[in-house]
């Protein structure tokens, strides 16, 4: 499995976790990073897996008004998806 593979799998099990609440992109990071067990990620590996995600519909960000930054949750492909990953 790649990195930039299990970084997507990161994403959609943390977001299946938040049941539905969207969780801001600084928290979504931080808490893919907890499931490398320190081994570093980087920003761009990060960025290019939730923009592939994005893209292919398992995941939707909607920007805060107040941050300018997004705050991510599932669409229902990827709750479909999340729900068969550990």
């Amino acid at each position: 499995m790649t990195t930039r593979l299990q970084i997507k799998t990161a994403i959609l099990i943390v977001l299946h976790r938040m049941d539905g609440t969207p969780l801001g992109e600084l928290q979504l990071a931080a808490a893919v990073a907890h499931y490398f067990h320190g081994q570093e990620i980087t920003t761009g590996d990060f960025g290019s897996a939730v923009a592939e995600l994005q893209a292919d519909a398992y995941l939707v960000g909607v920007t805060d008004e107040f941050t300018r930054r997004p705050h991510w949750s599932l669409l229902p492909k990827g709750q479909a998806k999340a729900a068969t990953l550990r």
